[in-house]
């Protein structure tokens, strides 16, 4: 799956219970991970977060069981929802 380098946000629900995801490397461009971004995405496997990331959203990546890796390479952590990102 490619991003487009253009794309600041993703958006709610924007994968939700996609299935063909199995790793995600999110481009430098994007500030927000919103609401359930990839929630269901059960084949997703990995993800990479960069450093321009500010925020995620409740429950982004709930639901992704085979999640096994996330890197995050922001110097300054994002800020997670009040409820888990996980």
């Amino acid at each position: 799956m490619v991003i487009p380098c253009t794309t600041t946000n993703i958006e709610n629900s924007a994968f939700n219970n996609c299935t063909i995801l199995y790793n995600i490397i999110i481009p430098n461009s994007i500030i927000n991970i919103k609401l359930y971004a990839f929630n269901g995405c059960t084949t997703l496997q990995s993800v990479i977060i960069p450093n321009n990331v500010t925020s995620i959203g409740s429950n982004a990546f709930n639901a992704c069981f085979s999640l096994r890796e996330v890197y995050f390479t922001p110097t300054t952590p994002p800020t997670v929802s009040n409820s888990s990102a996980w």
